[in-house]
């Protein structure tokens, strides 16, 4: 994967004219001097790779250069709240779950950020699904949900699973799933999907949820099993996977957009040219090999669509929130 590194930054912005400071915009309807992309994962991560290769397919249609800025810390909520108070000038987006948007203000009682008021919706990127995984802890025999929960009743002290992170949507879809059916299923919330999925393959944990692209290079070897998915429909890279639907978890869809956002009253010209964008590197074949190689699904929304699917998961996680009573504060 081609970085956007220092050096080129260095030199792309003294052929430019501009500095590092001071991201500023070029006349209206023009290129910008510089942009910069915001995500509140650390690199080496999905998103952080998004974010990289999505800088790179739009560099020189949106702005002259494009720098990766990784904000971590506080569950993403610094970068998140970095881009939140940036210059509403066209310069600054973040490149984040959509979770983060729609999801966080049901878990989180004290959130310095208003998704609705603070932020204005680009584009999504990609549609990530979500598994739900066992390795060699658990008997080759289980396959499906149904022969999972008979196996954790009947060995309750290996009934646990892992996920990325507590309050993380795979977190929140067992934790949904296992009320739905009375099963006593321990959660341990990793630093991360890698973590979590190493002790999967060593038999440390019993199941772990995370998004697909996570289990994706040990699928092959069979040394972990994907039992379902939460998606509306089948992934095509578990196709031959049932969803959690398809095993009788009746309207259970657990899926979730990586999208962009800009501070809010960034002017439309700006949004739009980026949304445009975007969906026209969409089709490149670089950012579509980057998407595969993580389990991504390209996905590209008009603002206004992207702005309708964080207000419909909004109203729907509310109640799912509320029933799981989960609080990450």
């Amino acid at each position: 994967m081609t970085k956007i590194n220092r050096r080129q930054v260095l030199a792309a912005a003294a052929a430019s004219g501009v500095g590092l400071v001071g991201f500023r915009a070029s006349a209206s309807g023009q290129l910008l001097d510089q942009a910069r992309f915001v995500t509140g994962f650390a690199a080496g991560g999905t998103t952080d790779a998004i974010a990289r290769r999505i800088g790179e397919a739009v560099t020189g249609s949106y702005a002259k250069v494009i720098i990766i800025e990784n904000k971590t810390g506080a569950a993403t909520r610094i970068g998140i709240e970095y881009v939140k108070h940036a210059a509403p000038d066209g310069a600054t987006a973040l490149v984040t779950p959509a979770g983060m948007m729609f999801m966080y203000p049901h878990i989180y009682e004290k959130l310095s950020y208003d998704p609705f008021k603070d932020f204005v919706p680009v584009s999504a990127i990609a549609t990530t699904g979500f598994g739900l995984a066992v390795g060699p802890a658990v008997p080759p025999s289980v396959t499906n949900l149904a022969q999972f929960v008979e196996w954790c009743k009947a060995n309750p002290k290996q009934a646990n699973f892992g996920s990325p992170a507590s309050g993380s949507m795979p977190h929140l879809m067992i934790e949904a799933w296992k009320r739905r059916i009375n099963l006593d299923l321990v959660h341990t919330g990793y630093r991360g999907a890698g973590p979590a999925v190493l002790d999967l393959v060593g038999g440390q944990i019993s199941a772990v949820t995370s998004g697909l692209g996570d289990f994706l290079p040990y699928l092959p070897s069979g040394r972990i099993r994907v039992l379902a998915t939460g998606g509306t429909r089948r992934t095509k890279y578990t196709p031959n996977v049932a969803t959690f639907i398809e095993q009788g978890v009746k309207d259970f869809v657990f899926q979730e957009d990586y999208a962009v956002f800009m501070p809010a009253r960034t002017p439309a010209e700006h949004v739009n040219r980026l949304a445009a964008d975007i969906k026209t590197a969409l089709q490149k074949p670089a950012v579509l090999d980057m998407l595969d190689k993580f389990g991504l699904e390209p996905h590209a929304t008009t603002p206004a669509e992207l702005g309708q699917i964080v207000k419909t998961e909004y109203d729907r996680f509310g109640p799912i929130v509320k029933t799981i009573g989960f609080k990450a504060d």
